[in-house]
């Protein structure tokens, strides 16, 4: 039986997307992270912003925050440093685009109504913010790469300010802003300590996440390892037996079929549809085997 490092490469050079590709290479063969930067500058606009289906599920050519905050994940996971050329391009996106208005990112925007996407990413007016996700993680990424005397870094100082606050009040159960708070702790605890804070996103990253294994891979739900952004995020040593059996059930699964897949459907688009489809289960797939390096490895 191949081993799931065979299986996802072999997956990758079928159906994969060549940023999958350089992303491998990058945490799994250990090459140069310029073939990563190289092959994420495709999908970054001239206004510093991403887009042109790099979160596979829309595929609007603007320039989008949600998008944005995909490319910067990627960026900071293979280790850019705060001069290089694609991040300070895209640190001015995020200070001029229009779709930040009174201290949030918009997760959509009009232009995603115009091309094929999934129906969750359909953009309506008067409901184009969905809580702090990206803005609390994108505040971390401003605070994270911004010198202390930008502009752009009293825009951060004042959403992560706000953002706790707001934390420490709704205490939020979504997932997708749960993991973007938990992002936002990763990113700034050391220069930023708030320990009430760090206390408060462990006792809801333990209430969200599902325990029934059996929902994992069949509904969409979170994983552990949909909160857990690394060793150092509160809750990690609650979770780290289940995360283990995550990664383990993955494995398996991955061996069944040869790539990690989804677990949603658009119900509409049916081309672009199975297009994203091949897009994410490489997706997912290279997500495996960093977080098993992560997590498994000593």
């Amino acid at each position: 039986m191949n081993d799931t490092k065979t299986l996802i490469k072999s997956y990758l050079s079928r159906y994969g997307r060549s940023l999958e590709r350089a992303i491998f290479d990058y945490h799994i063969e250990g090459t140069h992270n310029a073939h990563v930067f190289s092959e994420l500058k495709r999908y970054q606009n001239r206004d510093g912003g991403f887009a042109k289906g790099l979160e596979p599920d829309f595929y609007t050519p603007e320039s989008a925050p949600i998008s944005t905050w995909s490319a910067l994940n990627i960026m900071h996971a293979a280790g850019i440093e705060s001069n290089h050329p694609m991040l300070v391009k895209t640190l001015e996106y995020l200070e001029n685009t229009p779709y930040y208005k009174n201290g949030f990112y918009q997760t959509t925007i009009p232009s995603m109504n115009d091309y094929p996407g999934a129906p969750w990413w359909r953009y309506e007016k008067g409901k184009e913010v969905w809580g702090y996700n990206p803005t609390a993680s994108l505040a971390g990424f401003i605070l994270k790469y911004t010198s202390k005397d930008a502009p752009l870094k009293k825009r951060g100082l004042k959403i992560r300010e706000d953002a706790i606050k707001a934390f420490k009040t709704t205490k939020p159960e979504d997932m997708h802003e749960l993991r973007c708070f938990a992002e936002l702790y990763e990113l700034t605890h050391k220069d930023y300590p708030d320990e009430a804070f760090a206390e408060l996103l462990k006792r809801q990253i333990l209430k969200t996440v599902e325990r029934d294994k059996n929902q994992w891979f069949s509904d969409y739900t979170a994983r552990p390892s949909s909160l857990i952004v690394s060793k150092n995020t509160p809750g990690y040593e609650d979770l780290k037996e289940l995360l283990k059996e995550e990664l383990a059930l993955t494995a398996n699964k991955i061996q069944e079929k040869g790539f990690a897949d989804i677990t949603w459907e658009w119900g509409t688009h049916e081309e672009a549809y199975e297009k994203a489809r091949l897009s994410w289960r490489g997706v997912l797939s290279v997500r495996h085997l960093i977080a098993e390096n992560a997590f498994l490895k000593k």
